[in-house]
């Protein structure tokens, strides 16, 4: 039991030490920007120490050969962007100020011959059902009663 967990315990320190190295290890290929042409390893080498890289190498990536270059990748600067053009912005229109507020004449009462309401009363239109009209309703007398 002791030596299982002993060797459990030696790979997993093993693992460790290779994330933490491969997390150390802040390489960042990118294409070289000098090197032309079909690639040749020292060619490549003395174009990407020209481009102050670590070293490079000839890699096939989706294309025919390419020198790649190995930086640091604290140490890449990075993108430069065009500053935006200026533009001036346009001057402020004048406030006009508004005119005084003048308060409205009070409105006279209505007058006899004018309605309050002016919309005409609603009658009641009998409903109709998709056979037609219903007929009128007819009384009944309540349940109990004598007819005359």
């Amino acid at each position: 039991m002791a030596k299982g967990l002993f060797v459990l315990f030696a790979v997993l320190l093993i693992f460790v030490l290779t994330i933490s190295e491969i997390e150390a290890n802040n390489d960042c290929e990118i294409l070289s920007k000098t090197f032309k042409g079909p690639c040749e390893e020292k060619a490549c080498q003395v174009a990407c120490k020209s481009e102050n890289a670590r070293h490079g190498h000839c890699k096939f990536h989706h294309e025919p050969e390419r020198c790649y270059c190995k930086f640091e990748c604290s140490k890449i600067p990075p993108p430069s962007l065009p500053k935006p053009p200026m533009i001036p912005i346009p001057p402020m229109t004048p406030m006009v100020p508004l005119p005084p507020m003048v308060p409205l004449p009070p409105m006279d009462p209505p007058s006899p011959a004018t309605p309050m309401n002016p919309l005409p009363p609603v009658v009641p239109v009998p409903p109709v059902t998709p056979m037609g009209p219903l007929p009128p309703l007819v009384p009944v007398p309540p349940v109990g009663s004598v007819p005359p």
